[in-house]
Formats: C-alpha cells, structure tokens, sequence
C-alpha cells in the first residue's frame, strides 16, 4: 500500500509543514533579496557610476583626442573595459556618425547616427547615458554608456553561501523542534491510542488515560477518562436493562400465549365477517343485476332530490351515463324530469303514490309514451323518492287497435243487418231480370200466345230492344248483382261467428279469394 500524506501521523504531518514551511520562506527570502539588489542596482549604482565616468571622460583633453581617428576613440573606449556594470560603449563624432563601439558579449544594435537615438531608447530597457564630449573647435561629439542588467557573479556567491548558513541553521532548529513535537504531541497521542486499543481488546472500562499537559492533547485525555466512564456506566445500565428484558422477556410469552389465542379467535371472526362480507356483496350485485334487468327505469333519489341509484334503462332513456348521474340534482341527470319536480317533492314530503300516466318522450327519434310511477323511499338510510318509468306505448298502440277491434265489430254487425237487408231485394232483382229475359224470349210458346193477342211481333220487339241495347242493360244488371252478391257473401262471412277448425281446402281457391277481397277493400 503506498504511503500517502494523508495516511502519515500527526506528527511527521507537523515535521513536514515546519519543513515546507522553512524550505518557503528560505525561498522567497532570497528571491526578494536579489529582486531588492537588482532594483538597487539599476535604479541608482549603474546611473551614479556612468555619471562618474562620464565626467572624467568628458574632459577637452580627451575628448579631443578620442575624436581625432577611430584609433583614438577605440583607445578611449578601451578605457572602459574594466569597467563591470558596462555592457557597451559608443563614441559618435562631431557630425553625430557612429565612430567607434565596444560590445561586453554578444553585440547589440545600436544607433548608427546620433538622430536615431530618440527612437532607441524609447526600446531600450538596460540603462544608458549619453555624455557629450566637447571640442575646442567646432561641435561636440558623444559618448553613449549602456550599462549592463546582470549582477556580479561575486553577488550571487555571496548570497548562495549565505542561503546555504541559514538553511543549515535552519534544518537545526527543525531537529530540535521535531524532538519536542514527539516529546509534546507524538508521544501523548501515541499513549491515548494504545489505550483505546487496549479498552477495545479487553472491554475493561475502567481504565484510565493519564493526562501530562493541560493542553489540547491533555483535554483530549480528560474528554476520553469521560467517556470510559459514561461507557462504564452505559454498560451497568445495559446489564440491569438486560436483565429487565430477560423478566420482560418470560412476561411477554405469556402474553404472547395469551394473544395467540385472541388472534385465532379474531381469525375465526374476520373469516365469519369475510364471508358475510361475499354475501352481501354478491348479494349486492345480485341487487343491482335485477335493477340493471329490468325493463323500466329505476331512480332512487334522497331528501334534496339528488341521484343515488341509476339503472341501465335510466341511462339509455336519458343518455347521461351512471358516473355522470350519481349525486347529482335529478333535474340536471333527468331534463325532461324538471317539470314534475312539484310532484316528486310531495311525494318525499308527503309519503304517498303518484303516478303520472301517458307522458310523450322522444327516443331514437320516435315518440315513446311512458307512466311515471313516484313513491316514498323509507328505511334506515334517510328518507327519499323512487321514481320507476314505464314504457306504455305497446299498451296504447294496442288499446287504440283494440278499440278499432270495437269500431270493426260494431262495423261488422251493422254491415250483417244491412247484408241481410240488401241480400232479399238483390235476389228479387236478379230474379226479375232473368225473368225478363225469359219473357222476351222468342223460344217460349207462351211469349208467342200473348204477342199474338196483342198483335205484337216479338222478332220486332226483340229488333227493337236490340236497337236499344236493352239485353246489354240486362247483362249489366246481372253482373252488377251478382257482384253485390259476392260482396254480401263476404261481408257475412266476416261477421258471422264461427268454429275453428282445421279442414282441407283449395289452397288457389284460397288466394284467389284472398286476392278479390283484398282488392275491395273499404280499409275500414
């Protein structure tokens, strides 16, 4: 397992901050003292020292004599090198052209006429200054002293002997901190640790820490005697709680025994509940099956005239649906109700029957008849209104053709008697035409004896009746009658009351006579 930090003691965790913590400030110190003698040094020794040598380079003597050849200016600038700080020289004559120059390391790009200076040094960080070197005769030149931006390398010995002074110092006053680290705080952490593992191996809380210091460490020894003693209490208390469970244990079977008996005799009594409970659900449902059956419509309402039963008739008859009708006011599941409400609230207030006979509904686009049944609902639930609605219109359709039935018979016997009436003159009429016919007849001996005592001749009545079409007249008469005789004979067999009786008979007789009286038909 790798060691990590987290993972080490308290006190090699303490040892390695004092370390960092030295290490950090060793650091930062010698950054900020070579940060202070590089400002120093460039903000006021490298400007006072060129300011030095600029004035005693800058005496007629010399300066005359630098400006004469670049010989003698590369002679004035020789000069210069054993100057340190510098980093280079430029001399420029009188007419401000570069003369000569000397370069400490790699060379720089300096001006090459004096009028380029400006734009320069505007890039220039190093320190510069530009002396002028005057002529006796005519202008004066310059000298341009760049100085360099390093430090001495003896600056930088002297504080690496020094760093390394105090980091020795230091890692002594580390030792003998990480000894009073083990002395004050490894050693007594150490204690409490190996007591706390005792005290768990063992389970003896009796045992106490020993708190040397009054400080964080020794607080933390008195909060842990506290807490084996308050431990050592607990487990006195959980001893006695023991044995108070072992007595509340022994109570607690017989109770148990006790209850065990109680629930057998509770199961048997929810089993006889349950099966009561199936009973009368299924009777329940049994309930609403026969209402859901039945042909009329069933509403039960309760005092404030609200829906709570609604069969399957009341649904189709109205339209509203079961869940839409239940606790609603029967005027809002029941429109066409609204108008008897008067009389449903007597009957609720009243207790007694009424019933509403021959109300016109429209159902599937046809008019229905129906009778209103109200009667009072009274029991243990509250008081309200049943309202059953019976469909009447068979029973009227069938009174109202009962009662043609009535108009039939009375029809019927009226057009006996007149039957029986028309039937002795019809005979007598068809009776007379055959006669007449017979008595015109040139055949019979007896019609010759009376046209020949009258002088008659009966070829000329017979010319004469034909001219007139009187033996067509007579053939009309007989068709006719015979006909009215037919109609008779049907209109009495209508109304003549008879036996049935299954017998044979000439099923195309049948049609054909079926046929004829369908065609006279008075639809009476």
């Amino acid at each position: 397992m790798p060691l990590r930090l987290e993972n080490l003691p308290v006190g090699r965790k303490l040892l390695i901050a004092l370390l960092v913590l030295l290490a950090a400030v060793l650091l930062v110190s010698n950054l900020a003292f070579i940060s202070a003698a590089y400002w120093i040094s460039r903000q006021s020794v490298a400007p006072q020292a060129m300011h030095t040598l600029g004035a005693l380079l800058a005496t007629p003597e010399l300066s005359n004599r630098a400006l004469d050849s670049e010989a003698a200016a590369d002679e004035l600038l020789q000069k210069l090198n054993d100057y340190a700080p510098l980093r280079a020289a430029v001399v420029y004559d009188s007419a401000g052209r570069r003369l000569a120059q000397l370069y400490r390391g790699d060379p720089l790009d300096l001006p090459q006429q004096i009028s380029e200076l400006p734009t320069w040094q505007k890039t220039e960080m190093r320190a510069n200054l530009l002396v002028e070197l005057p002529q006796t005769a005519g202008p004066p030149g310059h000298l341009l002293i760049i100085a360099s931006s390093e430090l001495p390398g003896a600056f930088y010995t002297g504080t690496l002997t020094a760093s390394l002074a105090i980091l020795v110092a230091s890692l002594l006053l580390w030792a003998l901190v990480a000894r009073q680290i083990r002395q004050l705080i490894t050693r007594p952490i150490r204690d409490l640790e190996t007591l706390s593992r005792q005290v768990t191996r063992e389970e003896n809380y009796s045992l106490r820490a020993t708190a040397k210091n009054q400080d964080e460490i020794g607080h933390l020894a008195d909060a842990f005697n506290t807490m084996l003693s308050r431990m050592e209490a607990r487990e006195q208390q959980l001893k006695r709680a023991r044995d108070d469970a072992q007595d509340a244990f022994d109570h607690a079977q017989g109770l148990a025994e006790e209850t065990r008996h109680s629930n057998r005799k509770l199961e048997l009594e929810v089993q006889v509940r349950s099966k009561i409970e199936k009973k009368l659900t299924g009777f329940q449902n049994y309930l609403n099956s026969i209402i859901d059956s039945m042909p009329s419509v069933l509403i039960a309402l309760d005092e404030q005239l609200y829906v709570t039963q609604w069969n399957q008739q009341a649904s189709a008859l109205s339209g509203t649906s079961i869940e839409d009708a239940l606790n609603q006011p029967v005027f809002i599941a029941f429109e066409p109700l609204r108008p008897f409400l008067t009389q449903i609230r007597r009957t609720s207030e009243r207790h007694q029957v009424e019933k509403i006979e021959r109300v016109t509904w429209t159902f599937n686009d046809e008019p229905r008849h129906y009778a209103l049944t109200l009667y009072p609902l009274m029991g243990g639930g509250g008081r309200g209104v049943v309202i059953r609605i019976d469909d009447i219109t068979e029973r009227i359709n069938m009174e109202e053709i009962m009662v043609q039935s009535e108009k039939m018979l009375s029809v019927g016997s009226l057009a006996a008697g007149m039957a029986h009436e028309i039937n002795n003159p019809l005979g007598a009429i068809l009776h007379n035409a055959q006669n007449i016919r017979r008595r015109l007849s040139p055949d019979l001996e007896r019609n010759r004896e009376a046209a020949d005592e009258t002088g008659v001749l009966l070829e000329a009545v017979n010319q004469y009746l034909q001219r007139r079409e009187i033996p067509q007249l007579l053939d009309g008469i007989q068709q006719a009658g015979s006909r009215a005789a037919k109609i008779v004979s049907h209109m009495l067999s209508f109304s003549r009351l008879s036996n049935r009786q299954l017998a044979e008979c000439q099923l195309t007789v049948l049609v054909d006579q079926a046929l004829e009286i369908a065609g006279g038909d008075f639809a009476l």
